[in-house]
């Protein structure tokens, strides 16, 4: 039987988007059945905010291109089925337009929301209180042939709040991208050294980045023997300026800056690290932490999304209440003067991982959704 086609839209070229199509794109499982074509919406600018009306003009062009673009590669590929992943926010409405045509032109469509709805739309709790945006979510997934979202939590949120047809909403956690099986962490690596403490992401205020710098402040002031590596690239010049206007206020020594790291250099700096602080107040299940979880990296991070299922407070890392920096500094101090709890959280944090968040059980679940689709 010859394989059908499955195209994959959205950001593949970075962040937690790329990490989960990588999955399925080496997938042994879903390959045997399915051939995967990729369509990447990432825009690859970072825009001068000097001029507001000029970022909006080159971001409607740029949503535009990518419409014409989408209509083009379902006109040639014929896809059976259209795997669409959206970050949801700012780029939700673009996205919602492009859900719109493709199902106006008779593809089937599994919409991939990677954000957390009760974030995004706690302020219309009641079905009598929803304002544009929350009408067009619901308008959309009642569009879908299957919504996923990234988790149970979401998934009852969604369904206690919205009006939607049928079984629609499925949950499915993200998982760690890849054969990550040749690479062995390390053991008692945080004992007789300078301790790394990693912030991983996009450089923008939404991310944490800033909050970050400022535990860097404070242990740089303190002598504290940690060195403070940041990896990832900024959305903005506007975000740039700001990190380096902080770098210099703070007057930081004990920090580099990596720039964005990805696949094995970024396995390789997992490996070296201790500990992975996580300021962000913009996630759905954030697979930065599943990776460092790989590599038995315990994480420090802010109450948001589904950090409280990914990270077992006190056991695999810290949940922290948002924005909280004196709380994050303290519970980085308390693994500072223990180390052996490093190690204890990051083996814990490997074991949730392996049970919960397992690479088969993503697959398993995406290849019943795929089938059911298109058979």
């Amino acid at each position: 039987m010859a394989k059908k086609n499955i195209l994959l839209i959205g950001n593949t070229d970075m962040g937690g988007v790329s990490s989960v199509s990588d999955t399925m794109l080496y997938s042994k499982l879903l390959n045997k059945e399915f051939n995967f074509f990729t369509l990447s919406t990432s825009n690859n600018l970072i825009y001068k905010e000097t001029d507001k009306t000029g970022v909006k003009i080159t971001q409607i062009l740029r949503r535009l291109k990518l419409l014409i673009k989408i209509i083009g590669s379902v006109i040639k590929i014929k896809p059976h089925l259209i795997h669409y992943h959206t970050v949801g926010d700012y780029s939700f409405l673009s996205d919602l337009i492009n859900l719109v045509v493709i199902k106006a032109m008779g593809f089937k469509v599994i919409f991939h929301y990677h954000n957390d709805p009760t974030s995004e739309f706690s302020k219309f709790p009641s079905q009598n209180k929803k304002n544009w945006k929350s009408l067009l979510f619901q308008f959309g997934i009642n569009k879908c042939n299957i919504f996923i979202v990234l988790g149970e939590k979401y998934k009852s949120f969604i369904y206690n709040n919205f009006k939607i047809d049928g079984n629609i909403v499925r949950s499915l956690y993200n998982t760690v991208p890849g054969d990550l099986s040749k690479y062995i962490p390390q053991k008692n690596k945080h004992i007789y050294k300078t301790l790394k403490i990693l912030y991983l992401g996009r450089l923008s205020k939404l991310k944490g980045i800033f909050d970050f710098l400022e535990i860097a402040s404070i242990a740089n002031n303190n002598n504290l023997n940690i060195t403070f590596l940041i990896a990832g690239d900024y959305d903005t010049l506007r975000d740039k300026n700001c990190v380096m206007d902080l770098i210099n206020r703070f007057r930081l020594k004990n920090y580099r800056l990596l720039g964005e790291v990805q696949d094995k250099k970024k396995l390789l700096l997992l490996e070296d690290v201790d500990i992975l602080i996580f300021p962000s107040i913009y996630e759905g299940l954030p697979v930065s932490i599943l990776e460092a979880s790989y590599f038995e990296v315990p994480t420090i991070a802010y109450n948001h999304g589904m950090i409280e299922e990914i990270i077992i407070n006190d056991k695999t890392g810290f949940v922290i209440e948002k924005r909280n920096i004196e709380e994050m500094y303290k519970a980085l101090i308390y693994l500072y003067k223990n180390r052996n709890k490093i190690s204890e959280f990051g083996m814990n944090a490997k074991k949730h991982l392996q049970n919960t968040y397992s690479k088969h059980l993503f697959e398993s679940t995406l290849l019943d959704y795929y089938k059911n689709i298109t058979n």
